[in-house]
């Protein structure tokens, strides 16, 4: 099986789904994934694959979604929804990064998504949002259906340094090639 992946460059930063609108003419209509780069995630099933296989289940886009502390959703896209299995949320309300009293949900957007080609007409109805930008949160919450997949794994939010060299560490602590000589090195540190 191959898969064919397309890079596009946002010319002007006008938000998340100015950027992806810049990819409308290479998805020929096709669903697909968006993996936005500020987050890298570590799960024994990948996140994407954890993406498709609700989205095979039900034929909607469907978004990855951790839970965070109630004092950072602010930070984030965050969604509502009724819990219809396990990790799967049926969403009801999205709102990016929402004052504390918009919201009761903890629920966050992580970055992963499979969206079909209709986000591409809701993107083109969406009027600037948070930041003056164009937000894919924004676009998603036109959606007749969408659904949340609670991941289940690590999560690191590169835009933050240290959670780019624990990103770094973490992975290579699980790769036999360089496990002991980071140990090695990490213990120059100590002591």
């Amino acid at each position: 099986m191959y898969y064919t992946i397309y890079y596009v460059r946002q010319k002007n930063l006008k938000g998340p789904g100015d950027a992806i609108a810049c990819a409308e003419r290479h998805t020929g209509g096709e669903p697909f994934a968006v993996l936005l780069g500020d987050s890298i995630t570590k799960s024994a099933k990948p996140c994407t694959k954890q993406l498709i296989d609700v989205f095979n289940k039900y034929k909607k886009s469907a978004i990855s979604i951790r839970e965070v502390p109630c004092d950072k959703v602010c930070s984030y896209g965050i969604v509502d929804g009724d819990k219809i299995d396990e990790n799967i949320y049926r969403i009801t309300q999205l709102i990016e990064k929402p004052k504390s009293n918009q919201t009761s949900s903890n629920l966050a957007i992580l970055g992963r998504y499979i969206l079909t080609d209709d986000i591409f007409d809701r993107i083109k109805e969406t009027e600037q949002g948070f930041n003056g930008e164009i937000q894919l949160t924004d676009a998603m919450s036109k959606l007749d259906e969408i659904y949340g997949v609670k991941f289940t794994g690590k999560v690191f939010n590169i835009e933050n340094r240290l959670e780019w060299i624990k990103s770094s560490i973490d992975y290579a602590m699980a790769d036999n090639e360089f496990r002991d000589d980071l140990i090695r090195y990490m213990k120059t540190f100590v002591g």
